[in-house]
């Protein structure tokens, strides 16, 4: 006789746990593996990034604005585009026309604001940060002048699954 509930039952094996284990599988195969399946290196921190850290927190760059600054680099960088981020605390634009969410929470999560839905509390405090991105040109016409909002946000249960690539697949390019 089972002692496990109905909707127990229901839950799915974590692939996050799977993946941890294949790799665990493979390194006692002797292979060369890098295990990043449950978020973290299974290596320590190098020194100069210790130091970098280290550094910041002395100096007070601790904030949401060294975040921004890393976006703006990382758009510089790979896409040759001149961008300017901010830090918000709300979106309060009634002319909103385009958002990207750094990971797939915050997509949907800026998908149901956009689309004026109830949202619950609880859903709305996986938001960590949101921004508003902004260029000079380089955006499709209709974006013109108007910024895209940002979000980055954790899951659930506290994990943050960051994809910046959507950041630079998803911003309304010209010639895109």
């Amino acid at each position: 006789m089972s002692i496990i509930s109905n909707s127990l039952k229901r839950i799915k094996p974590s692939p996050t746990i799977a993946v941890t284990q294949k790799a665990r599988e493979l390194k006692a195969a002797g292979k060369d593996v890098i295990a990043l399946g449950a978020g973290e290196p299974d290596f320590d921190t190098p020194d100069n990034i210790k130091k970098a850290a280290v550094k910041a927190i002395r100096k007070g760059d601790t904030k949401y604005t060294r975040l921004a600054r890393v976006l703006e680099e990382w758009v510089g960088h790979f896409l040759k585009l001149k961008v300017t981020v901010t830090p918000l605390q709300s979106i309060e634009n009634e002319d909103w026309q385009w958002h990207i969410g750094l990971d797939s929470d915050s997509s949907t999560i800026l998908d149901d604001l956009y689309h004026q839905k109830d949202i619950p509390e609880i859903r709305l405090q996986q938001i960590l940060c949101l921004f508003r991105l902004e260029t000079e040109g380089g955006f499709i016409e209709r974006m013109d002048g108007k910024p895209v909002y940002l979000a980055l946000s954790q899951n659930p249960v506290g994990i943050i699954n960051a994809k910046p690539q959507n950041l630079l697949a998803n911003l309304p390019l010209q010639g895109n």
